[in-house]
């Protein structure tokens, strides 16, 4: 972010300097003049990049000293916070493996374990699913859409609690998945942007993963959304909505030390870098003697 402010700063003076070079050169019209105002513009812009160079030079240094202490000192900030705790973790729309290898990255150095990385099959293919389900009342979930809210809830439980159900379903739940759907301490989401154009499909995928979020939420067990600082669109507000705690920046270290504070506690805010966060760290933590 620095690197990129000086110097364009740098090349604004530059363009400012030969813009007054060439007004001076049409307004006196004297070669002598013009030939030392421009002498003294390029001896006093030369020092300034000088300046601005060497400034750049110190800030970066600077930023690769903090960085360098981050990444050193949060494994012995998060050690230990999630000890023997399970992870699941739920991808949406295919977002970057970037987030999830953050957040596996930070739950290890916690001492806890991503215990399943699923990628929700979308749209979802109800009857596919339902007739998978046949011995069961979700058989009428495309007859019946009423059933969507409430088979995401027991498959949102079962995540939590391991299940038939979910088992059962994995195929036709999930596009790929990874690990072991035998109950989890806690869930993280992910989640793309999947457009901005609503269909009855994405109304339902809306419905189920709400149900989803209620039937976790409903055994009291954390419930994460996250995503990395360059996220576009930003899904903090989609999280929001759902009363799902946020970290902005799992990229970062101080994302990630948010996301071990978020899943060892209750904390529902929103936390990161972005304006959309609460906070850096959930306050709690901050607060901890």
């Amino acid at each position: 972010m620095f690197d990129y402010r000086y110097h364009a700063i740098s090349l604004a003076a530059v363009l400012l300097a030969l813009g007054i070079g060439l007004l001076l050169g049409v307004a006196i019209g004297d070669q002598g003049l013009v030939s030392r105002a421009e002498q003294g513009v390029r001896g006093n812009l030369r020092e300034e990049v000088s300046e601005a160079r060497a400034e750049v030079r110190e800030i970066n240094d600077t930023l690769e000293t903090r960085q360098s202490y981050e990444q050193m000192t949060l494994p012995l900030l998060v050690a230990d916070r999630l000890r023997g705790r399970r992870v699941a973790v739920l991808l949406l729309h295919k977002p970057s493996s970037e987030s999830y290898e953050a957040v596996r990255e930070v739950v290890r150095d916690a001492g806890g374990n991503v215990s399943s990385v699923s990628s929700l099959r979308l749209p979802l293919e109800l009857e596919r699913l339902g007739e998978h389900l046949a011995s069961t009342r979700f058989r009428k979930l495309t007859e019946e859409p009423e059933l969507v809210e409430s088979f995401g809830r027991r498959i949102g439980v079962q995540l939590i609690e391991g299940g038939g159900l979910l088992r059962s379903s994995q195929q036709e739940l999930f596009s790929s998945t990874s690990g072991s759907l035998e109950g989890a301490d806690a869930v993280v989401l992910i989640r793309e942007s999947p457009g901005e154009v609503v269909t009855e499909e994405s109304d339902r995928e809306e419905v189920f993963v709400d149900g989803v979020v209620a039937g976790v939420e409903g055994l009291k067990t954390p419930v994460l959304g996250v995503e990395v600082s360059e996220t576009q669109p930003s899904q903090v507000p989609w999280y929001g909505d759902r009363g799902i705690g946020s970290v902005d920046s799992v990229d970062l270290p101080s994302g990630r030390a948010a996301v071990v504070f978020a899943l060892a506690g209750s904390a529902d805010g929103a936390y990161g870098i972005k304006p959309t966060s609460d906070a850096l760290l959930p306050e709690t933590v901050v607060r901890e003697p």
